[in-house]
């Protein structure tokens, strides 16, 4: 708790993943789907298949199946840390957008070439990122949206370097950084 010094305690309510989708989809509609989009994290990994995940044929068909029913796929981009998720649904549904998470020492071209693809967002931690990443990146078509930068100089820098995006626990700083 302590890296979140400015939170409160809250009450709160947890909803089904399908029935939170609903408040936000008719609002979506009306906005360009490029502008906007649910950011979906599948959190697994392979010491936890069928324990506490599902295994990542399963995880996917199950993600999908809400994903789809909902008619929400233009809207949607699924990112994970586990590539094994995101090459099922490169494989299976080519158009999904997906986003590859990494804390590495990689390159740009080895993190891709261990994904196996050129996903539609790269998304290192923000230290990861520099000029040749993003130039890199861009050349190849593939966004850089960084985590977690939570400072309003992290921020800033990022902004300078032309990333597609920041994620950030903070977002009142995003604001700050305009």
């Amino acid at each position: 708790m302590s890296n979140f010094l400015s939170r409160r305690k809250k009450k709160h309510t947890f909803l089904c993943f399908q029935n939170l989708l609903m408040p936000f989809s008719s609002i979506l509609r009306q906005i360009s789907a490029n502008s906007f989009f649910y950011n979906i994290e599948t959190k697994c990994n392979e010491k936890e298949d069928g324990v506490t995940n599902p295994k990542p044929e399963e995880f996917v068909e199950l993600l999908m199946d809400v994903i789809l029913k909902k008619k929400i796929a233009d809207f949607v981009v699924i990112q994970s840390f586990d590539k094994r998720t995101i090459q099922i649904i490169h494989e299976k549904y080519p158009k999904m957008k997906t986003s590859f998470l990494v804390a590495n020492k990689k390159t740009y071209e080895e993190n891709i070439a261990d994904l196996g693809y050129k996903p539609f967002i790269l998304s290192p931690v923000w230290q990861m990122v520099n000029e040749e990443l993003v130039k890199k990146a861009h050349a190849d078509g593939v966004k850089i949206i960084p985590w977690t930068a939570n400072t309003l100089a992290d921020v800033q820098k990022l902004k300078a370097l032309n990333v597609d995006g920041i994620i950030s626990d903070y977002p009142d700083i995003l604001v700050q950084a305009k």
